[in-house]
C-alpha cells in the first residue's frame, strides 16, 4: 500500500471517527448519565450504569457546580470532570468490532486511527472540560475562538441538561436538533465568564464591572461559609451567587432583549 493511501485511509477515518464519537457522546451522556430507563435487571447486573447517573446527574449537575466555573467544596470541584481510563477501555470495547473490521477490510492503519481518535477525544474532553470549570489563566488555547464556542455549547446544557450533550465535538447535538437557545440571563452569565464579548467599550466597561462584583462577593460568601464553621461573625449583608446589577443595568445592557451589542467570537 501506497504512503498516499495510507494517508488518505487516516484522514478518512479520522473524520468518519470524529462523526461516530460524536453520536456515542449524545447518546452516552442523554441515555445514561441523564436518564435512568433501562430495566431494573440491567442495573442490578451492571451497577456501574446506576453510578453514571448519579455521579454525573445527581452529583455534578445537582451537588456540585451551581456555579459554572466555581466548586467551593474540594470534594467536588473535579469530581466527574474528567473520563476515567476505565470507561475509555469500555468505549473502545465497544467499538472493537468495527475497528477489527477497518483492520481487515481497509488498513491496519485505519483501525489505529479510529482507535487513536477515541483516546484522543477523551483526552481532550477532560482537558477542555476541566478548564470550563476550573479555569487556569495560563491554559494556552482557552482564549482561542473554537474554545469559547463549546464553553459556551457546554454552559447551556447546565443552564438546560436536556439539550447540548457534546463537549468537544458538538456534531450530534445539531443533527439531532439538540441545542439549547441562550436566553439574555444566560448571556449575561456568559459575558461575566468571558465566553461571550462585547463590542462597544462602554458595554465592556460594564461587564468589567459586573465580573469584579462577582469575584468580591464570591470571597465575601466564602469567607461568610468559614467563618460559620469556625463559629464567628461576618459582618455585611448576605451575599448571592449573582453579581448587583441593577435591573436598569441589564436593561441597558441587553436592550430590548436582541442582545445586539454582543460577539460570539473571540
Amino acid at each position: 500500500m501506497s504512503l498516499a493511501t495510507t494517508l488518505l485511509h487516516v484522514l478518512c477515518t479520522a473524520v468518519a471517527a470524529a462523526f461516530v464519537i460524536s453520536f456515542a457522546e449524545f447518546a452516552i451522556h442523554r441515555h445514561l448519565m441523564h436518564r435512568q430507563r433501562l430495566p431494573a435487571w440491567v442495573y442490578r447486573v451492571l451497577p456501574d450504569l446506576r453510578n453514571q447517573f448519579k455521579n454525573h446527574a445527581v452529583l455534578h449537575h445537582g451537588t456540585y457546580y451551581r456555579e459554572f466555573d466555581h466548586e467551593p467544596d474540594p470534594a467536588g470541584k473535579t469530581f466527574n470532570v474528567r473520563i476515567l481510563w476505565g470507561d475509555t477501555l469500555r468505549l473502545i470495547t465497544t467499538f472493537s468490532p468495527l475497528m477489527v473490521g477497518l483492520w481487515f477490510l481497509v488498513s491496519p492503519a485505519s483501525a489505529l486511527t479510529f482507535l487513536s481518535m477515541i483516546v484522543l477525544h477523551n483526552l481532550m474532553w477532560g482537558v477542555v472540560h476541566m478548564q470550563m470549570h476550573v479555569p487556569r489563566e495560563d491554559a494556552w488555547f482557552a482564549r482561542t475562538g473554537y474554545f469559547r464556542f463549546i464553553s459556551r455549547h457546554h454552559f447551556m446544557h447546565h443552564r438546560q441538561t436536556g439539550k447540548n450533550y457534546n463537549v468537544v465535538l458538538p456534531f450530534a447535538d445539531f443533527v439531532l436538533g439538540r441545542v439549547a437557545v441562550r436566553r439574555p440571563s444566560d448571556v449575561r452569565e456568559l459575558l461575566r465568564l468571558g465566553h461571550l464579548s462585547p463590542r462597544r467599550d462602554d458595554s465592556l466597561a460594564r461587564v468589567r464591572r459586573m465580573q469584579a462584583q462577582h469575584l468580591a462577593a464570591r470571597a465575601h460568601h466564602e469567607a461568610h461559609l468559614a467563618a460559620q464553621r469556625a463559629g464567628q461573625h461576618v459582618a455585611g449583608a448576605p451575599v448571592t451567587a449573582q453579581a448587583p446589577m441593577s435591573n436598569a443595568e441589564v436593561d441597558a445592557l441587553f436592550a430590548n432583549d436582541a442582545i445586539r451589542d454582543v460577539v460570539d467570537g473571540t
